[in-house]
């Protein structure tokens, strides 16, 4: 182990941090809080170990769940997004004309319903990882989905639509 890493475990110890392991792997120090416990069946002491992170000589103790964080990134799925857009892109001036309050959310319940069988309460979860050509906020799709499709419901039966046909 190298001595940066020694004098880094040094001063740990020394502010009262117990139960700290340092182990190298190749050229990189990786800490572990390690402990033992009594194992009644061996009837004999068992080392346990956490990793806690990766030790840098600059940084120091970079904890594995900061590691992470920096990493997440957020994907939209692109192909089957554009593809529903353009196969929509026919039906939007319908649905604009005959559910002016409603059409951005017909139309994206529709577009998730067929990449998948998506409940209704993850709808706005679903539309969050699409490709959002038409720029539909997903506040747009409420959670209140009930009330929205029986509102979408009178409209239609007010305007004498059917249920299998435009008229």
């Amino acid at each position: 182990m190298e001595q940066w890493a020694i004098e880094w475990l040094n001063e740990q110890r020394d502010q009262g941090v117990k139960c700290l392991e340092v182990k190298m792997q190749g050229k990189n120090h990786y800490v572990y809080h390690s402990t033992t416990y009594w194992d009644k069946e061996l009837k004999k002491p068992r080392k346990t170990s956490k990793y806690l992170g990766k030790l840098d000589p600059d940084k120091g103790l970079i904890k594995s769940w900061e590691r992470q964080s920096q990493n997440i990134r957020n994907i939209t799925e692109y192909g089957n997004s554009m593809l529903l857009h353009k196969m929509m892109k026919s039906l939007k001036p319908l649905l604009r004309m005959g559910f002016p309050d409603y059409w951005a959310e017909i139309c994206a319940i529709a577009m998730l319903r067929v990449t998948g069988n998506v409940p209704l309460k993850r709808i706005k979860d679903a539309w969050e990882k699409l490709y959002n050509a038409e720029d539909i906020k997903s506040h747009q799709i409420t959670s209140k989905h009930e009330e929205s499709l029986q509102s979408i419901a009178q409209c239609g039966s007010k305007q004498g639509w059917s249920k299998y046909h435009l008229q």
